[in-house]
């Protein structure tokens, strides 16, 4: 797995996906293929984070703060997330070279 720089910035890939909150999990479909992602209460507190594009960095911060857990543990279970929803092309990542910290 090619490890993210921290300045990467993803964004959702809206356009190909449709998304049903089910409790506290949500489901997406990709609808150009049909295939399915479920995610758990972490992955929906990322997606939900994903409105606006965001680097690795600030989800990490965020999620940290969120869930008081040790930053290089935060960030290496984020970023195995945000490869695997690369791979499903959940997300993108964002030609947007704006970062909403600055």
């Amino acid at each position: 797995m090619k490890e993210f720089d921290g300045t990467i910035i993803v964004e959702r890939n809206d356009s190909e996906l449709i998304s049903v909150r089910l409790g506290d999990d949500i489901v997406l479909m990709n609808t150009n293929n049909g295939n399915y992602i479920g995610m758990n209460a972490i992955g929906c507190d990322i997606w939900q984070l994903l409105t606006a594009p965001l680097s690795l960095d600030e989800i990490v911060c965020q999620i940290v703060n969120m869930y008081e857990v040790d930053e290089q543990y935060g960030k290496d279970k984020v970023q195995h997330f945000l490869q695997r929803m690369l791979e499903c092309k959940v997300i993108l990542e964002s030609n947007n070279n704006y970062l909403s910290a600055q």
